[in-house]
């Protein structure tokens, strides 16, 4: 492999999204988003998204448990 070459796996395929919970591979569309607080979060592009975190969830239970465990009231 050389630079700009591609890996084996493929740099440009979309990886499976995991839920944040249990760790099991979510089916494509059937992910769920909430968005908490983090202080530990920098964004790499955009200052006002500093402090907040994605999760995502392989069910609605999923979700709310690791948004609970964070403390956070966003959404």
């Amino acid at each position: 492999m050389t630079d700009g070459e591609p890996d084996a796996v493929g740099e440009d395929e979309a990886q499976p999204e995991l839920c944040d919970q249990c760790g099991a591979v979510i089916d494509h569309g059937s992910e769920l988003y909430a968005v908490v607080r983090d202080s530990s979060v920098i964004h790499a592009h955009e200052s006002r998204l500093d402090g907040r975190r994605m999760i995502v969830g392989c069910s609605r239970e999923h979700l709310w448990t690791c948004k609970a465990s964070t403390g956070s009231d966003l959404h």
